[in-house]
């Protein structure tokens, strides 16, 4: 088909128009072939010929509607000058939209309005993007610069370019903004983004004015150049700049300014006069270098307030204020300058004004002789080769020298400023790449043209060529790519006139050659060219056919530029050129009193006068050496060492390197083109001129851009696009669902004959200009006729299915009626029925009442009768029974008293004959003992056997001093080796130990009983004695020389494991993977401690009746101390049998832990699982419960409860063992203390062990000859000195003996005590050895539980997400305080019970009396009661530590890691513990503790949050802990407002001294931070999926394919998105919840703001990307909220109400507005009345992104008009993040935070202080 074919009667085509440049029209008939003219009816109605003489004669098509609006002109299917016009018209008026793309040209309309489009918001939208996805922004360009730096590797720059007042200035402020701030920098401490941005307000200040066109037009070009390092942080920057407008100094237009900077520092003398009385400033009106423009006001600009925003900028950079000031003074004395006023003398001659203020002022601003400086304004030197002379200046040249010297002035001050940037900005490293921004004027044309358009229109030919050329090289690597044949595409090529500038005997050329002439003019240089031009015209020279010579000018040339024909006026050219200046005058300022004046002008100085030169790049890219920089009259020297050569170059030369150096660097980069337009010169909102627009479309290249596209193929559809929108026009049969491209190629073919008109690319069909439309026109009759077709169909069956329901209309009325007459028939003969029915019935009942209510009667009279006679009978019966029980009772009365006084006499009668038969026998064995035969018959043999005794006594003295030694060694081992306390088996070893002692004790008094049995054969027990003692003397040096041999293996083993120490450091790796295997054989082991600590609470719930059990027991035990020895003894064995069954089993739950004896003796009675007692430092208020020095208490009670609360939530064996793990994993750490406990129990023992044998030996002195009475005293005061000090060590190894026990002995006791103490040392040896042996298998346990413990981290972190395990451990806290509560009870009426028994075995003892083996029987009998502590009256809840450990504290509370602060028995205990501190400092009332105290705890916090490591979960935590903090300050301050929920002992616990409610206030305002940092990091990981989650996940039944938005990285689908932010939005709830219990309104609040989050940045998605403004994703939208709203129901007991989703209402309205009916008026009230949570902004936007799927779908301009016309009477709602006059929602907004006031229940004296915080330095009071 061609292109005539289109154009069809109704077509809309454009025409040429000299006021609007295009207007549309209509043709008014088909265009038939052969015709050479069409008609053509306008917008007015007015009819135009038009002829077409060929097939280009044709007006330009316009495009279909769907096209209108277009974000990118490149995608128009007509691309043609009308429609790029049209279509930014159409952005720009009527969308309020100023950014389009044209290709990779972004083009910017001034709007002349203040836009709220570049807040953090808009930035944060456009980060991570790609260009094209979301709508055309400036932020997008420099996200794009930013990302392709990153992938290719390579230097980006971003060309800004447009004529003066088109907004190339805010442009690349912007560029500058969104890279210094979205980017970042890793070198924080230099503000490196700050000094970058600081830039701006400095050089608007000193190269900006005020023009005709331009408020703030900046007068002068620059290349910032902002560098990165390898991790693409910012680094530095540097600053170039190119041709200052220094006329402007001197000189400006009617309604200009001169440099805002001028006018500043005017406004800053008036406003702090005393500031800037020096300069002697005066208003702008009254100095001639800033009144000449007549207005020196700028609209809504402050001066002053600029001036200061100046300052602070030039402090950001270091400017020192000594500089700052001088600068300042130069600036006034060139004001001052211009004010000088001369007087003519002669023709010739001229003269300064006499006594002229302004010429004094000057010269001592800038410190130099105003009589020289007077003298040089009117004179000049002049050099011969011989002399020198001075010439006068006439009145002209005098002026014209002196703004010659106050251009001088100000260029070289420019030159300074720029070179102190650049110094203050230079990376302190070598920068790996730059992104480089160019803000330079673009092409200019006015009426009289001079040297500074010409050098401005040179160089945008230079970048339009480079322009040209980039953009062609994309295009045709575009087909390349695709792999499409193609033809070269011809494209304007303006090198020739750049050829003609700065070419071989050029423009600039001869400007230089004439400028060299003594008398060199503008006219001679002129005709010059011209000549130069007629003879290149001969030669055939391509360049100078571009240059042309005016009609009527002599002193004029024009030049054709590839913008258009612009005339020069030669006037000016060569002075401007030479740019010179009066000598004298920098003379007198080198001599300047100020060394910054004199620096300024000293030739060949770096800092002045090359300000912007940066050094050459070395390093990972040399090719990118920047050449240096040029600033007007500053030249660069083209060779190194050049300084007075450079100052005679001349400006255009310089212009020329500068540009030829820029453009090298533009080369070497990747550009990025941003075109500034200007809409209109009135400055006018939103007005647009199209004659302005097309004039600088044309200049800036981006019609050259459109042709060059309109040149190939500019239409481009994915294979899948294309498919899904031209389906139609093929077959079902022939599309093939798995080869989209086969289908997409029969289509095409079927449609489009001309193979030249599309191309077939490897993932994009190509199509020329105007095939899209013609498709779309194909498109639009298949609709049409396949809906003629149904609506045929319809119609038909909309007939038939009328005609049969008036058919069963009529047979229903039939059936009505005769329905209505059998009704009423059958309704009389119903009422007949009825009525015999009613009489029937109704006599019936009459006589069933009357027979009912005899029957009744008769009843109830049997009743009463009955009952009457059973009372009678029950009254009998019952006295029968209580007679019987009464007479049982009495006779059992009876036959006990008669018992118990047959008992009592039988017991007395042998009480008496046992008393007569010991004394009988004492008395005989007391004649034995005086016989000296019998005592010298004793001691026989003994004398040698003692001597030898003393032998061994002394060589095993010795031995101990050894292994005192040695003990030392071992200590020092276990320091080195305590990476290798591996103590865990020690509970194994403890249950053999005490077992152990317990036997030895029952041997014992099985001894005793024996040879109290055995009393009467005296000479036989002395010779038992002798043999026993010789066999043990045998046994102790065999056990002696064994434990030597053990001390020496234990030395080697010790070395050893120092040894294996070292070497295994390194293999913990490696051992960690073999403890897999260990865990799985630990299984069964760990389920049998489980079970076991389910027997133990059982047991503790059965202490009571246990213990009263207990009590009648031993009161009969009491009472049968009357009976013989033997029989007590027996007793005795008994009630220490008993004392064992209450000992819990070590060992039971699989860990060990050191015990005291208090702890074994009243643990025996009092222990719990996870609790023990402690003797040496009970708790009050817990009466001595408190947890054992180990770990197992903690353990043992986390891991019972864990296991319980597990079995509760029916979760699997694994699953408990992994959780157990995750609370003993911090615990396992804290073993050194068990290993300390063995050393030191083994160094007790040989201690014992030493006074043992010396005791003993002290024994067998005293027994070896004649026992008068001092050997007897001296062996009772040695089993004395023996008891004392074996009484904590060996309480269960010997008998239980007091100091004064021993005085009451006789010497037959003596002798058993003695055997007990021999037998005791032997059982000492052994437990040495034990215990010795014990510490190798604790090493071993350790070393497997480690292996445990890492393997169970593994598993623990698949489990972490098992929200079942997180409540299993609430419920664990709960039962733990429950069971707490509940043990205290039980211990407070066993300590009462226990207090009982004992009152009455000592009452029992002092009625029936005692002996002395009652005594030693009574002390084994006490051994078994608990000792007696004098506890405190209770807790106080404070914790006492000493003052100068408040650091310390402070440390341990908030270096709690938040792993171990969720599994920590209260939420918040830090808090709690740091208040129970601060409760001290109030009882102890010390006012600079508490704010020690307090403000640490404050800082401390601050500064672990301002860990770069501190994540999520410790703002978590610390805001947990600090509303706690708070609370705890409320709860316990004593304002009765916060009394009323506590309990008695919480308000007894109130504060007495001090009010913190200051302090109060601070934590406060510390948590609002706190939760302000965490919602941000919440935010922070939300926001990236935020908008693929919830605009394009979930295709919903087919409409869409997802995904389908180009995306800079594609690393993440929607669904894949969504998955993610559902899954954060779980953890984060998880988090606050279980893992840290914030209050449930925080949370409320918290997601409240994240949803916030999620429809903030979705809805500015929406406003950004038009793309996704369709029917289908309203659809999607709301689909995926769906979901969300599921999430906040599964958590409705937290989210209750429906505040909280009141923050997804802006996103919920924009998917309604896309679904709802957009074309009559009565829709207008639906979109609005449902759109209460968006502005009148954001709702004309979405009506404007809206992109139909069809044409019938579309958004009228004319529905856009009315509601914006109904929308102007409607108030802008209070919705949150909302931003008046912006359609982007603020990501910033933060909702009002409200913490509640949540008393805590938990009493403070309760509270317990875990090992793991290490604050062993601190106690409770």
């Amino acid at each position: 088909m061609t292109t005539q074919e289109l154009y069809t009667k109704g077509t809309s085509v454009w025409l040429p128009s000299d006021e609007t440049v295009w207007q549309l029209g209509t043709l008014v008939d088909d265009f038939a072939v052969g015709n050479t003219t069409l008609d053509v009816r306008v917008e007015n109605g007015s009819i135009f010929t038009v002829k077409v003489a060929n097939e280009k004669g044709f007006p330009p098509l316009r495009n279909p509607e769907i096209f209108r609006g277009l974000s990118d002109l490149t995608q128009l299917s007509y691309l043609h000058e009308p429609a790029v016009l049209h279509n930014l018209r159409v952005r720009f008026a009527e969308y309020k939209t100023i950014y389009t793309y044209c290709g990779i040209v972004l083009v910017a309309i001034n709007p002349y309005q203040e836009m709220n489009i570049y807040d953090n918001g808009t930035m944060e939208t456009y980060r991570g993007c790609a260009m094209g996805e979301l709508d055309p922004h400036i932020f997008a360009i420099a996200e794009e610069a930013f990302t392709k730096m990153e992938r290719e590797d390579r230097d980006q720059s971003i060309i800004v370019s447009g004529e003066s007042g088109a907004g190339k200035t805010v442009s690349a402020k912007y560029v500058m903004r969104y890279v210094a701030e979205a980017k970042g920098s890793t070198t924080n401490e230099h503000n490196v983004e700050k000094r970058v941005l600081a830039t701006n307000p400095i050089m608007e200040a000193i190269g900006n004015a005020k023009t005709t066109r331009n408020d703030n037009s900046s007068r002068f070009g620059k290349f910032i150049e902002i560098d990165f390092d390898k991790h693409f942080a910012i680094t530095g920057a540097k600053m170039r700049t190119y041709l200052l407008e220094k006329s402007r100094v001197v000189f400006q237009s009617p309604d200009e300014r001169n440099y805002h900077i001028f006018y500043q520092l005017c406004a800053a003398a008036k406003e702090r006069p005393r500031d800037y009385v020096e300069l002697r400033l005066d208003a702008p009106e009254e100095f001639r270098y800033t009144n000449q423009g007549q207005n020196t006001v700028i609209t809504g600009v402050d001066d002053f307030e600029a001036f200061q925003e100046t300052c602070y900028a030039l402090d950001l950079l270091s400017f020192p204020q000594e500089d700052q000031y001088i600068m300042f003074r130069i600036l006034a004395a060139i004001l001052h300058l211009g004010d000088i006023r001369f007087i003519p003398l002669n023709d010739d001659s001229s003269s300064v004004v006499d006594n002229d203020p302004h010429l004094s002022i000057f010269a001592s601003l800038l410190g130099i002789n105003a009589s020289q400086m007077s003298m040089w304004l009117t004179k000049k030197k002049l050099v011969t080769v011989k002399d020198q002379m001075t010439k006068s200046l006439r009145l002209q040249e005098a002026e014209a020298g002196r703004d010659a010297f106050a251009k001088h002035i100000y260029s070289r001050l420019f030159n300074w400023v720029v070179g102190h940037v650049n110094r203050k900005l230079i990376p302190d490293r070598q920068p790996h790449h730059f992104i480089g921004v160019l803000d330079i004027y673009g092409f200019e044309t006015f009426q009289k043209n001079s040297f500074e358009q010409f050098c401005i229109n040179y160089a945008n030919e230079k970048l339009q060529q480079q322009f040209v050329i980039h953009v062609f090289k994309l295009e045709q690597e575009e087909y390349i790519k695709e792999e499409i044949e193609w033809t070269m595409i011809d494209f304007f090529d303006n090198q020739p006139c750049i050829d003609l500038i700065e070419g071989r005997l050029g423009i600039l050329d001869l400007l230089d050659e004439e400028c060299r002439m003594p008398k060199g003019s503008d006219g001679t240089w002129n005709r010059k060219m011209i000549s130069t031009a007629k003879d290149k015209e001969k030669a055939a020279d391509k360049s100078w056919k571009y240059f042309e010579k005016p009609r009527f000018s002599e002193e004029s040339f024009i030049i054709n530029h590839f913008a258009d024909k612009v005339e020069y006026d030669s006037d000016g050219f060569l002075d401007k050129n030479r740019d010179t200046m009066n000598e004298e005058f920098v003379n007198l300022l080198r001599a300047s009193e100020f060394p910054l004046v004199a620096q300024l002008f000293q030739d060949g100085t770096p800092e002045t006068l090359t300000a912007g030169k940066s050094p050459p790049r070395t390093g990972s890219t040399p090719t990118k050496a920047a050449s240096g920089f040029t600033h007007s009259n500053t030249p660069t020297p083209r060779a190194a060492g050049a300084a007075h050569k450079s100052h005679t170059q001349s400006v255009g030369s310089q212009f020329q390197d500068s540009l030829r150096a820029l453009m090298d660097t533009l080369n070497r980069t990747t550009p990025h083109y941003v075109r500034c337009i200007k809409p209109n010169d009135e400055k006018a909102a939103f007005g647009f001129d199209p004659k302005r627009a097309i004039q600088q479309l044309r200049a800036c290249g981006v019609l050259e851009t459109i042709r060059i596209s309109a040149a190939g193929y500019p239409s481009r559809w994915t294979y899948k696009d294309f498919f899904v929108r031209y389906r139609v026009m093929c077959r079902s049969k022939e599309i093939d669902r798995t080869n989209i491209r086969k289908t997409v190629e029969i289509i095409v073919t079927k449609l489009i004959d001309d193979r030249d008109k599309y191309k077939f690319g490897k993932t994009m069909i190509f199509f020329r200009a105007g095939q899209v439309a013609y498709m779309e026109k194909l498109r639009a009759d298949r609709r049409m006729a396949c809906g003629l077709i149904i609506q045929k169909i319809f119609r038909g069956r909309a007939a038939r299915r009328k005609y049969l329901e008036m058919r069963r209309a009529a047979l229903a009325i039939q059936t009505a009626a005769r329905g209505y007459l059998a009704r009423k028939h059958y309704q009389h003969l119903r009422r007949s029925a009825a009525a015999l029915k009613i009489q029937t019935a109704f006599r019936g009942y009459q006589q069933r009442k009357k027979f009912a209510t005899l029957r009744s009667m008769a009843i109830r009279m049997q009743a009463l009768t009955r009952g009457k006679a059973a009372r009678k009978m029950y009254q009998a019966r019952l006295l029968d029974k209580l007679a019987v029980g009464i007479q049982s009772i009495a006779r059992g009365f009876m036959a006990r008293r008669r018992y118990q006084k047959q008992l009592r006499r039988i017991i007395l009668v042998q009480s008496c004959i046992r008393r007569f038969l010991a004394k009988r026998k004492l008395k005989a064995l007391k004649i034995q003992a005086r016989d000296v035969n019998h005592v010298k018959q004793l001691n026989k043999g003994l004398e040698n056997k003692i001597f030898t005794l003393q032998q061994k006594v002394d060589e095993l003295n010795g031995e101990l001093v050894t292994r005192r030694k040695m003990d030392a060694e071992v200590l020092e081992l276990r320091t080195k080796a305590a990476g290798l306390r591996q103590l865990e088996a020690d509970l194994h070893s403890r249950t053999s130990e005490i077992a152990l002692l317990h036997a030895t004790i029952a041997e014992l008094r099985t001894t005793i009983s024996t040879h109290e049995r055995h009393t009467e054969s005296l000479t036989e027990d002395i010779r038992n004695l002798r043999s026993t003692v010789i066999t043990k003397d045998q046994q102790a040096a065999e056990q002696s020389s064994k434990h030597a041999e053990e001390m020496q293996t234990l030395r080697r083993e010790n070395q050893a494991l120092h040894e294996v120490s070292k070497s295994q450091s390194g293999l913990l790796t490696k051992e960690y993977d073999e403890r897999i295997g260990t865990l799985e054989r630990d299984l069964l082991e760990e389920r049998e401690a489980r079970q076991r600590a389910l027997d133990d609470l059982d047991r503790v719930r059965q202490r009571h009746s246990n213990l009263e059990d207990q009590m009648k027991i031993e009161g009969r035990q009491a009472r049968s101390l009357q009976r013989t020895p033997s029989d007590v003894s027996n007793d005795s064995d008994n009630s220490a049998t008993a004392s064992t069954v209450f000992v819990p089993e070590i060992g039971d739950d699989g860990y060990s832990t050191q015990r005291s004896k208090a702890t074994s003796r009243r643990g025996a009675h009092n222990g719990w699982p996870g609790f023990h007692l402690d003797s040496t430092s009970p708790k009050p208020g817990m009466d001595g419960f408190v947890e054992d020095d180990g770990v197992v208490g903690d353990a043992n009670h986390s891991a019972d409860g864990l296991f319980t609360c597990i079995d509760a939530a029916g979760m699997d064996e694994v699953q408990v063992l992994r959780e157990q793990n995750s609370i003993l994993k911090h615990q396992l750490e804290m073993r050194p203390a068990v290993d300390e406990i063995v050393s030191e129990k083994i160094k007790r023992h040989l201690e014992v062990n030493l006074a043992l044998r010396s005791s003993l030996a002290r024994c067998q002195s005293a027994l070896s000859g004649p026992l008068d009475e001092a050997k007897m005293d001296e062996l009772r005061a040695s089993l004395a000195i023996l008891t004392e000090q074996t009484t904590d060590d060996l309480a269960t190894s010997i008998p239980n003996v007091t100091v004064d026990d021993v005085g009451t002995l006789d010497p037959t006791s003596l002798n058993q005590l003695f055997l007990s103490l021999r037998e005791a040392l032997a059982i000492q040896a052994t437990e040495t050895r034990q215990l010795m042996t014990g510490r190798n298998v604790l090493s071993e346990r350790y070393t497997q539980l480690m292996k445990e413990n890492d393997c169970l981290k593994i598993m623990l972190a698949n489990l972490s997400k098992s929200s079942n395990l997180r409540d299993g451990l609430s419920r664990l806290a709960e039962d733990t305080t429950k069971t707490m509560i509940a043990n205290e009870t039980l211990l407070k009426e066993n300590k009462g019970l226990k207090k009982k028994v004992h009152q009455l075995e000592k009452a029992l003892g002092q009625r029936d009396g005692t002996s002395a083996v009652n005594i030693l029987n009574d002390a084994d009998l006490e051994d078994d009661v608990p000792l007696i502590q004098h506890l405190k009256a209770g807790h106080m809840g404070m914790i006492e530590y000493p003052q100068s450990a408040t650091e310390h504290l402070v440390r341990c509370l908030t270096s709690v890691p938040p792993e171990l602060a969720s599994t920590l028995n209260y939420p918040g205990l830090p808090a709690y513990l740091l208040f129970m501190a601060v409760r001290y400092t109030d009882q102890i009332n010390n006012e600079k503790a508490v704010k020690e105290l307090l403000s640490g705890a404050k800082n401390a916090i601050q500064n672990v949050l301002k860990n770069k490591k501190a994540g999520m979960e410790h703002f978590a935590m610390w805001l947990l802990n600090g509303l706690r903090l708070v609370d705890l300050m409320k709860q316990y301050s004593g304002d009765e407002k916060y009394q009323r929920v506590n309990t008695l002992k919480q308000n007894q616990h109130a504060l007495r001294q001090f009010d913190l409610s200051a302090f109060r206030q601070q934590y406060d305002d510390l948590c609002v931070s706190i939760y302000r940092s965490l919602v941000t990091f919440m935010q922070r990981e939300l926001k990236d999926d935020a908008a693929k989650a919830i605009i394009e996940h979930e295709s919903v039944l087919g409409l869409k394919e997802p995904g389908t938005l180009p995306r800079r990285w594609r690393t993440k689908s929607p669904a894949e998105c969504f998955t993610s932010t559902m899954t954060k939005l779980n953890q984060f709830f998880r988090m606050v919840t279980q893992d840290h219990a914030l209050d449930p309104s925080l949370v409320r609040q918290i997601f409240k703001q994240l949803l916030y989050c999620l429809s903030a940045n979705s809805v500015n998605f929406l406003m950004q990307s038009q793309k996704t403004c369709t029917f289908v994703v309203g659809i999607q939208i709301r689909a995926n909220l769906s979901q969300i709203h599921e999430f906040v129901r599964l958590h409705s007991a937290t989210f209750h109400g429906d505040d909280i989703m009141q923050a997804l209402a802006a996103i919920t309205e924009c998917a309604h507005i896309f679904q709802a009916r957009k074309a009559k008026e009565e829709d207008i009230d639906g979109i609005i009345s449902m759109s209460k949570f968006l502005s009148n902004a954001q709702i004309i936007k979405l009506l404007q992104n809206y992109s139909p799927a069809e044409a019938y779908d579309a958004v009228t301009p004319e529905f856009v008009q009315k509601i914006q016309t109904r929308l102007q009477d409607r108030p802008e709602p209070t919705a949150p993040g909302l931003q008046p006059g912006s359609y982007i929602l603020s990501t910033d907004y933060v909702y009002p935070v409200v913490f509640p006031y949540t008393p805590s229940n938990v009493e403070l004296d309760t509270i317990q202080i875990p090992k793991s915080l290490h604050m062993e330095f601190v106690k409770k009071i």
